[in-house]
């Protein structure tokens, strides 16, 4: 799935066949992509996937398979984040609601008691 998105920016911003977008594919000498065609497809990912690449990370890129696994990387980290930041968000309701479960409790034994 990663792949195919990458793929297909590649292939748009590029104009170039899927036949010579292959993970082993190389940008800048089987593609001929030059530092700004580059820096264009990598931004355009970036805003696909709604990540940051730094420039050291793009700069160590041999292959398409490289960014590939980089942004699965990142996707990963990023979907992990999502995922505790929905759990935070809902920290506060949950508090709530324990709380109000617990004077309940409260309530409910100090009657029990009587």
């Amino acid at each position: 799935m990663v792949f195919d998105k990458i793929k297909n920016i590649i292939m748009e911003e590029l104009r170039v066949s899927e036949a010579q977008v292959t993970m082993d594919t190389h940008l800048m000498k089987d593609l001929e992509a030059d530092s700004i065609e580059a820096v264009e497809i990598i931004m355009t990912i970036e805003d696909e996937f709604d990540i940051e690449i730094p420039e050291e990370a793009a700069d160590n890129f041999e292959s398409i398979g490289d960014i590939v696994r980089y942004v699965e990387e990142k996707d990963k980290v990023m979907n992990k984040t999502r995922i505790s930041n929905a759990v935070i968000k809902r920290l506060p309701r949950y508090r709530r609601y324990l709380s109000e479960l617990t004077r309940k409790r409260r309530r409910q034994s100090v009657f029990a008691g009587d």
